[in-house]
C-alpha cells in the first residue's frame, strides 16, 4: 500500500467525493422540511374544518335549516366536513409515517457517520505505525551494513562476536517485516470495509431521496 492509497481512504472516510461528476443528493434536513410542510397542511384542514362547523353552527341557529335550499347546503357542508376531516386525517397519517421513516433514516445515518469516524481514526493510526516500521527497518539495514563494513578492519574476537550481533539485528529486521505485513493487511481490510460503507450510505442516500420524491408528491395532491 502506497502513501496515495491512504490519501484516497482518507479522503473517502473524510466525507470526500470520490466521483464528483455526480449531482449531490439531497440531504436528511430536507425530509424534516417536507415534514414541516405537512404539519402546515394539517393545521391548514383543521382551520377549514373549524370554519365549517361554525358555518353550519350559524345556519341551525338562524332557523335556516327547513328551508329545501339551506338544507341542501347543510348536507354539501356536511359532505364537505368530512372530506376535510379524512383529508385531516391522511395528512396525519402521512406526516407520522414520514417521521417515524425520518427518524431511522437519521439513526442509520449516524451509525454509518460513526463507523466512518472510526475506520479514518485506525487508517490513520495505521499509516502512523507503517511509517515508523519503515524508518525502523531503514535504520536497522543501515546498522547491519555499517556492521558488515566494520568486519573486514575488526580484531579477530570482535569478528567472532560480530556475526552474533549481525543475527540479532537480522532477526529484529525479520520481525518487523512480519509486523509490517500484518499492518498492511489490516490496511486492506479497512479499506474494504470503507468500500462497504460507502455503499452502504449510498443505499441510505437513495432510500432518503425516494421517501422525499414520496413525500413532494403526496404535497403536490393536496388541495392548495
Amino acid at each position: 500500500l502506497s502513501a496515495a492509497d491512504f490519501d484516497d481512504v482518507e479522503e473517502l472516510l473524510a466525507g470526500g467525493k470520490r466521483r464528483p461528476e455526480k449531482p449531490e443528493r439531497p440531504e436528511l434536513p430536507e425530509v424534516w422540511r417536507q415534514l414541516d410542510s405537512l404539519r402546515r397542511h394539517a393545521a391548514c384542514l383543521e382551520q377549514q374544518l373549524v370554519v365549517e362547523r361554525e358555518e353550519r353552527a350559524s345556519s341551525k341557529d338562524a332557523g335556516l335549516e327547513g328551508d329545501s335550499l339551506d338544507g341542501r347546503l347543510s348536507r354539501q357542508l356536511e359532505a364537505e366536513a368530512a372530506e376535510l376531516t379524512k383529508q385531516l386525517a391522511d395528512a396525519r397519517a402521512s406526516s407520522e409515517k414520514a417521521e417515524k421513516s425520518c427518524w431511522l433514516a437519521t439513526a442509520e445515518h449516524q451509525k454509518l457517520l460513526g463507523r466512518q469516524r472510526y475506520d479514518a481514526d485506525m487508517v490513520a493510526e495505521l499509516r502512523q505505525q507503517l511509517e515508523q516500521q519503515w524508518r525502523r527497518a531503514a535504520s536497522l539495514e543501515g546498522t547491519i551494513a555499517d556492521l558488515q563494513c566494520q568486519l573486514a578492519d575488526a580484531p579477530e574476537a570482535l569478528q567472532l562476536a560480530a556475526p552474533r550481533a549481525e543475527t540479532e539485528l537480522e532477526r529484529e529486521l525479520q520481525e518487523l517485516r512480519v509486523q509490517h505485513s500484518w499492518l498492511e493487511s489490516s490496511a486492506a481490510e479497512a479499506l474494504r470495509r470503507a468500500a462497504l460503507q460507502e455503499s452502504a450510505l449510498q443505499a441510505e442516500r437513495e432510500e432518503t431521496e425516494a421517501l422525499l420524491e414520496e413525500l413532494q408528491e403526496q404535497l403536490a395532491l393536496r388541495p392548495k
